[in-house]
């Protein structure tokens, strides 16, 4: 690991610049919660909805990181994965574990997520794109185009945001059409033969009618190189979203929105990291495939059966560490069909009524569509070894009605509603091991029904009591299509099914409430105390092998595995300030979280399995400060912590040990940054910034088989704007130490006998040109 000394040293730069107030003067930076009024040195408002309406960010009593959309640009952050960079206790791995899709994140706040993407397996992290919540991990690497803010809202957030947000929420807020006509067009050309336009057009349609339209179309060669040409990590997308905004009468407004996004990529860039030449099924290749593909290879007893057991051994036809490529950053050997391919549809109409001055009807309703293919070469070798390939077709629909309102005085703010989800798909997983191949997968029919109200007493000037409860009923129906394609050596009868055909259906409901206490000490300092639970559906478990079938008089619907539904209940105490007449911006939080039948995914044989793995503690703390050393100089730094163990583990539970670590959870993370402008007068500002990075080592998959020891990435950009603000570029360089380390990895060494990394993107350097009018 590169870099790992200059952690302690940028962190305590920063930290010594925060340390000595007598030496600030002005501007904060933008993006931790707080926006830069420039050459004033006035902090201005960050407006976020984390509790469903809008209020200061440093009102609300939430352990929140905020990024406007200059602070998105500043740290060139374009999709949901990169936030993790610059969020403390935010984990995303990039591509979740065998889909082979560039699309398909594992997200993990504070610990808690989700590793799996099937449709029986919720995330365990909310996505919501302007209050619709995105309910598959499938297609949820959102590009963040023409974006508001987006907000990281950590700890569980099910009484106002709903299902499946135990760990926490991202928020995404677009930036709504205005009166005044304009738009922007942003060029980007870079490393890699980097192609990316982006543009928004904004058009006022009438007095009470403003429409706006946001594109973005990305091409870039990819970074991992196979043999046969195919460059893997590629980036080819467009997409497009367009909006509606309209108050029939002043009482009324509508906003209806549309996107669409289109991607025809290469399979995700996963290299092959380890690898057990003696496994059972990388054996029965080295013994009985490769001496027919060779037949040198063949060896009389006493010996082994084949050469390519001897080490030494050099033969494309052997899967040994001799004989194909381990660990080569940017090598992947693979040669079967690569593709990871995504066509995403959506709308949604967002209706807001003033009943009176004092209460508001608002009603969210949505609609989104997605089909996507790809595929996995898991050996990525010339070998056949595994190979898998995903086809998702799926539908969602979500009703959601809110009542808000103000009473005694604007004591009192309320709010009450009710959800309705439903959700339908089909996802056919075929699944090659050299000893057999077998499809996988199935049809779900999901439904979610929830109601919920919140309310917050301001009892003095100084003391608020937030109380909020939501009732939730989730009901799941699962029909397995399964079946031995075509066996090879394991003897079972192609055409076996793995699972009955049948329809299984499962419910649960929870209670899930929320109380927090907050108190203002002064005008800018302020603390609360939370106590929060959250709530995760259960599923059942789509990979099997061997069959798992009904013994004679067996009810077909009874071997169908299943898992239960899992909860957190969270405790926090948190800090929000702002010192030295609005410089210095420090903000803190301290909790812990029983952890109660965490459903994790361990590979059992060939197959990823979800399983309630009982009792775990998650316990952790989250620093970010922002300060202002003079008017030019600004600089933050955020810090997470986390100790997280399981407690108890039920007896059936296999793959894990009370001393495995949670996946996805890092002791620290780390970011710093600082910015310095250049007045430049009548040519504008020039500003130069740079970005750390750090997260310390982290496990990928339950197993702790395969990991990330840690790492260090530095980002630096020098950027110019004009001074009527209608022209602006950037050049800037990501990851420009070189650092080489993982986002995401998967791994089968028994009885497969390979592990694979997907690993991020090398140096990059990169310009962008943007106008205004």
């Amino acid at each position: 690991m590169k870099y790992t000394n200059q952690v302690t040293t940028a962190i305590a730069a920063i930290a010594l610049f925060a340390g000595f107030p007598q030496t600030l003067h002005a501007q904060e930076d933008p993006g931790e919660g707080s926006q830069v009024h420039q050459n004033t040195g006035v902090l201005e408002e960050i407006l976020v909805t984390a509790r469903r309406r809008v209020e200061n960010i440093q009102d609300t009593p939430i352990s929140i990181t905020a990024f406007n959309s200059d602070a998105l640009a500043a740290r060139q952050i374009a999709n949901v994965g990169q936030l993790a960079d610059f969020t403390p206790n935010l984990t995303i791995n990039t591509s979740a574990a065998f889909s082979g899709s560039t699309a398909t994140p594992a997200v993990f706040i504070r610990g808690v997520g989700q590793v799996d993407f099937t449709l029986n397996t919720d995330p365990g992290v909310g996505l919501y794109v302007d209050g619709v919540y995105i309910s598959r991990a499938v297609g949820a690497l959102i590009d963040l185009v023409d974006v508001e803010r987006v907000e990281i809202l950590r700890g569980p957030q099910g009484t106002l945001f709903g299902r499946n947000t135990i760990g926490g929420a991202v928020s995404v807020t677009s930036k709504a059409p205005s009166a005044d006509f304009g738009g922007g067009l942003t060029v980007t050309v870079g490393s890699d033969n980097r192609r990316q336009v982006q543009g928004m057009v904004n058009v006022p349609i009438s007095d009470n009618i403003s429409s706006r339209l946001a594109i973005n179309y990305h091409r870039r060669d990819g970074y991992v190189d196979r043999p046969d040409g195919v460059d893997l990590g590629d980036d080819n997308s467009f997409s497009a979203r367009g909006t509606i905004a309209m108050s029939p009468t002043e009482r009324l407004a509508l906003t209806f929105s549309a996107d669409v996004t289109r991607e025809r990529e290469e399979s995700a860039p996963f290299i092959l990291t380890r690898i057990d030449p003696n496994a059972p099924f990388a054996g029965f290749h080295n013994a009985v495939i490769a001496p027919l593909l060779d037949p040198s290879l063949a060896l009389m007893p006493p010996g082994p059966p084949s050469a390519c057991f001897i080490p030494t051994t050099a033969n494309p036809a052997c899967f040994n560490e001799a004989s194909v490529s381990v660990g080569n950053y940017g090598v992947n050997q693979g040669t079967l069909p690569s593709m990871s391919e995504l066509d995403v549809f959506g709308f949604s109409l967002t209706a807001e009524y003033d009943v009176n001055e004092a209460m508001t009807l608002k009603s969210i309703t949505a609609y989104r569509d997605l089909d996507s293919q790809s595929s996995n070469e898991s050996d990525s070798s010339p070998v056949r070894i595994n190979y898998t390939s995903d086809s998702f077709v799926y539908d969602q629909f979500s009703q959601e009605i809110q009542l808000l309102g103000t009473g005694f005085d604007e004591r009192v703010q309320w709010l009450v509603g009710a959800y309705y989800f439903t959700e339908e798909g089909t996802n056919e997983n075929l699944v090659n091991f050299s000893v057999i191949e077998i499809l996988s997968g199935g049809t779900v029919k999901n439904q979610s029904v929830a109601a919920f109200g919140q309310a917050t007493w301001s009892l003095t000037d100084h003391f608020d009591l937030t109380v909020g409860l939501r009732w939730t009923e989730d009901e799941r129906d699962f029909t397995p299509n399964q079946r031995v394609v075509n066996d090879i050596a394991t003897g079972i009868p192609n055409g076996t099914p793995l699972l009955p055909s049948v329809t299984a259906s499962t419910s649960s409901n929870d209670l899930t409430p929320h109380i927090n206490i907050s108190f203002a000490w002064t005008d800018d300092v302020s603390t609360y105390a939370t106590y929060s639970k959250g709530f995760k559906s259960g599923g059942f478990t789509q990979r099997v092998f061997p069959p798992v079938l009904p013994a004679p008089g067996q009810n077909p619907v009874d071997v169908i595995p299943s898992f239960s539904p899992e909860t957190v209940t969270t405790f926090e105490i948190g800090l929000k300030s702002r010192l030295l007449d609005q410089r210095l911006q420090l903000n803190a939080a301290v909790f812990t979280t029983e952890y109660s039948d965490t459903q994790v995914n361990v590979q059992i044989g060939i197959a990823p399995t979800t399983q309630n793995a009982a009792e775990a503690t998650i316990s952790g703390a989250e620093l970010e400060v922002v300060a202002v050393i003079s008017d030019a100089l600004r600089v933050n730094l955020g810090v997470g912590y986390l100790d997280s163990q399981y407690d108890r583990l039920d007896a059936q539970v296999v793959g894990i040990t009370l001393n495995s670590r949670l996946p996805g959870t890092s002791q620290w993370t780390a970011n710093g940054g600082a910015s310095y402008a250049f007045d430049m007068r009548e040519w504008g500002q020039v500003t130069a910034r740079a970005d750390l990075s750090y997260r310390s080592e982290f496990f990928f998959d339950a197993n702790n088989e395969v990991g990330e020891d840690g790492y260090t990435v530095i980002n630096v950009s020098l950027n110019w704007e004009s001074v009527s603000g209608d022209w602006r570029a950037s050049l800037f360089g990501t990851n420009v130490g070189d650092e080489e380390y993982g986002l995401a990895g998967a791994s089968i060494l028994n009885p497969g006998g390979f592990q694979q990394t997907l690993y991020a993107r090398p140096a990059e350097w990169g310009l962008n040109l943007t106008r205004n009018f």
